[in-house]
């Protein structure tokens, strides 16, 4: 069973699939956001379950089935209810009930991390090895310049003359984004800052040497710098600096969460108003900036329309209806901040709730920080404020934590870990490690 676990959470990395259902709604073209796909981490995901089942039948009188606290699920039934409601308010049922499928088979990867398959620490040791493994990949096609030829484990075709491929113009030329076994460079930048800031907690709880993390982190950095992701780039700085506040500065609590709220607002307003991407539009003349102001323009005019959501999954066959320009095939992209996609897709109410949520966690965390004692305890909530703010950025420029089924499955596995290592903490007798060291 943890060996068909530890399968399943590696080859999540790999875009080896089985297409089931295609929706061809706009212009012909395959979409990939409004498909079924079958990953083969899919069923082993499911055949995990399966042995999971049958452990649970065998030992029922030894067994003890955890379904999280009651805040997570909370968030869980009104994840379930707004996307079910999308359903009845959907332009393209068929598409929405694909997205139902995509929340069942997360709900199952949820629910076996939560009940420790695999140890937290496992988990994150399989997640660093794997983005070795995609950063040396990452290496040779940004020296190469191209694919290297794993399309077997789901490279795409690369070239910085392949259209719609992530390139940097430079002098002229036209040079390779980093891409791993990704759909997109972005995605490697955004779990490869992940993996940054998982060694350096198992670093600082003392699971890996201080050698041995050095190493690894030169090495992810370098497949970071390789993915020219900015927004990774921000959200590692951001969670570095939070590192240090809260081990090396000991900042005080209450001026380091005015701080990162500050911070994450300011984010927050900026992208979902679309100043942010003007800007860079107006005096950088990006092209891509121009058309995330575009994206958001979009999404306004879709949620005035469409208070109750188009459907979830259903952006992209929605955008050209509510686009001020015309949309090449390329362009048919959900927008690029997660909040304004639920917003589109499930409805406003959907998206002031997520806020909301949001918000309620993130003080929760803080408050836990003055409930907990010793070192051991607050290293763990340390982890859980930095992760949760390192996802808030980059979910607030990007899509893929919503869209990409490697980002998403990896995302609701941090979920996972982040539960029971903050569970631990309020737990009597759960501790990392049974000592009184001061915070």
């Amino acid at each position: 069973m943890k060996l068909v676990f530890a399968l399943a959470f590696i080859t999540t990395f790999f875009q080896i699939n089985l297409l089931v259902f295609q929706d061809t709604l706009w212009g012909g073209h395959f979409n990939p956001y409004t498909s079924l796909q079958w990953y083969i981490a899919d069923f082993f995901f499911f055949a995990c379950l399966f042995l999971y089942g049958l452990h649970i039948l065998h030992n029922s009188k030894r067994v003890f089935v955890a379904f999280s606290n009651s805040y997570v699920k909370l968030i869980v039934f009104g994840m379930l209810f707004f996307v079910t409601l999308s359903y009845f308010f959907s332009i393209r049922t068929s598409v929405t009930f694909i997205w139902i499928i995509q929340i069942i088979k997360l709900l199952v990867v949820y629910f076996l991390t939560i009940n420790r398959v695999l140890s937290e620490k496992t988990i994150l040791h399989l997640f660093i090895a794997s983005l070795i493994f995609q950063t040396l990949i990452a290496i040779i096609q940004f020296a190469l310049q191209s694919s290297i030829g794993l399309s077997l484990l789901g490279e795409s075709r690369l070239s910085p003359e392949t259209l719609n491929v992530a390139k940097l113009s430079l002098g002229g030329f036209k040079i390779l984004r980093a891409y791993g076994t990704q759909t997109h460079a972005n995605i490697l930048g955004g779990l490869l800052s992940l993996g940054i800031i998982s060694t350096i907690y198992l670093y600082i709880t003392e699971e890996v040497r201080k050698r041995t993390a050095v190493s690894l982190l030169i090495i992810l950095g370098l497949g970071l710098f390789l993915s020219f992701s900015r927004s990774a780039w921000l959200a590692t700085a951001v969670s570095i600096t939070l590192f240090l506040a809260f081990r090396k500065y000991k900042i005080e609590y209450a001026r380091i969460q005015k701080i990162i709220a500050g911070i994450l607002i300011t984010i927050l307003l900026s992208t979902i108003t679309g100043l942010l991407p003007f800007v860079w539009y107006r005096y950088l003349s990006s092209t891509s900036a121009g058309e995330r102001v575009n994206q958001v323009y979009s999404s306004a005019h879709m949620m005035l329309e469409n208070p109750f959501g188009v459907g979830m999954g259903n952006f992209t066959n929605a955008a050209d209806l509510y686009s001020n320009v015309k949309l090449m095939p390329w362009e048919f992209e959900p927008v690029h901040n997660v909040y304004l996609l639920i917003g589109t897709e499930l409805g406003v109410l959907a998206m002031a709730i997520a806020l909301f949520f949001t918000a309620q966690l993130f003080l929760r965390l803080f408050s836990s920080l003055k409930e907990v004692q010793g070192k051991y305890k607050c290293l763990p909530v340390y982890f859980g404020i930095i992760a949760f703010s390192h996802v808030f950025i980059l979910m607030n420029f990007d899509h893929y934590f919503y869209t990409s089924f490697t980002a998403r499955t990896i995302l609701i596995v941090f979920f996972g870990i982040l539960t029971n290592l903050l569970r631990q903490t309020s737990e009597s007798g759960l501790t990392l490690e049974n000592r009184n060291t001061c915070c």
